[in-house]
């Protein structure tokens, strides 16, 4: 309260800017404390494999015969509407057999007449 002045006009903004200082003096004060390591430790991602692994098995527990269409729905509604996350449909193969048309006629010439 010493540096405010006695003036009653703009006490409120005197008293920002003095805690704004304050907050930029002890940033300063943190950043300088800091080491290259330490600050590096701060920037590493943490290991999130404990925490989905966890979650994969009590999904795996949930996941019966009855639930697995709702677990396909789930991850079918979190891939995504972009385009390049809608997987192509695949054109299904046409048919074929063994045999041709030569052969069945064989066939037929030699079981039926």
């Amino acid at each position: 309260m010493k540096l405010i002045s006695t003036n009653r006009s703009g006490v409120k903004k005197q008293l920002r800017r003095l805690k704004m200082a304050a907050e930029r003096e002890r940033e300063v004060k943190r950043k300088q404390k800091l080491s290259k390591g330490d600050t590096f430790k701060l920037k590493v991602d943490k290991d999130h494999t404990d925490a989905a692994l966890e979650s994969i098995e009590r999904l795996s527990c949930i996941a019966s015969v009855g639930t697995t269409g709702i677990i396909e729905k789930v991850v079918k509604h979190q891939r995504g509407r972009l385009s390049k996350n809608i997987p192509e449909e695949v054109a299904p193969e046409p048919k074929t057999t063994m045999f041709t048309d030569d052969d069945f006629e064989k066939f037929q010439d030699e079981y039926f007449g």
